[in-house]
């Protein structure tokens, strides 16, 4: 039988922990920012290439597909909604902070932006237009 001595906590992948100097996590966290924005401008495209998607399958749709009609239009909207959004304030660092000083800016606080209604008994989710 072995017995094992005791070892100084370990993080699960099996690395001991480093201490990382200020400056060091500093860029780190702007390399980070780097690579975040170029994501959200992939995710800019993308969303701007849906709106267009579903507007010209909306422009095929029946008049009378009410629904259809309603989703596209909805979804189309909500999509180019959001894009906006992710570029109108891009310079703002997101990965610091709390992202209240993001809010502020769009005269908001947290519990503002996402709100539970109640209409006739059903739940739904809003979230507020910026």
């Amino acid at each position: 039988m072995t017995t094992h001595s005791a070892s100084p906590a370990m993080p699960a992948h099996g690395a001991p922990p480093v201490a990382v100097p200020v400056a060091a996590q500093h860029d780190l966290v702007a390399r980070l920012e780097a690579r975040l924005a170029d994501e959200v401008g992939h995710l800019v495209g993308a969303l701007q290439q849906f709106s267009g998607a579903t507007q010209a399958i909306r422009k095929e749709l029946p008049a009378d597909a009410q629904y259809g009609q309603l989703i596209t239009l909805f979804l189309g909207t909500a999509s180019l909604q959001l894009a906006y959004a992710l570029l109108k304030d891009g310079n703002l660092p997101l990965l610091l902070g709390d992202g209240t000083e993001h809010l502020q800016k769009l005269g908001l606080r947290f519990d503002e932006l996402f709100r539970e209604l109640d209409v006739d008994g059903r739940r739904f989710l809003a979230v507020a237009l910026v």
